[in-house]
This record gives structure tokens, C-alpha cells and sequence, in this order.
């Protein structure tokens, strides 16, 4: 799961991605999120949907 600060480090995901698809034996889970400043209600929305499939996956 990634997580990404939107302000100043937009492409940070992708960087993430980058690496972590290199490694063997791991799972990126979906949705990525990214914040924006500060965590609007929006974001909380997407924050508990992606607990909820790290909570499905475990």
C-alpha cells in the first residue's frame, strides 16, 4: 500500500512503485492515495478503503 504526499512529492508513489517492483515476493496493494497538504474528508474515504484491503489481505 503507498501513500503519497501530493504537495510536495507528487510522484512520489511511482518512485515507490519503481523499486518495490524490483523485489521478489512482495504485494503493492491498491488503492494508492495521496494527500494533498492536509487530510480532507476525501481523503479519509480513501484512507478506509485502503485499510480495509490491507485488513482483507492480512
Amino acid at each position: 500500500a503507498l501513500v503519497e504526499n501530493g504537495s510536495w512529492a507528487p510522484c512520489a508513489a511511482k518512485k515507490m512503485r519503481a523499486v518495490l517492483d524490483t523485489m521478489k515476493q512482495i504485494t503493492v496493494l491498491e488503492p494508492t492515495v495521496t494527500i494533498r497538504s492536509a487530510v480532507k474528508p476525501e481523503d479519509e474515504e480513501h484512507l478506509r478503503a485502503l485499510a480495509e484491503t490491507v485488513r482483507q489481505e492480512a
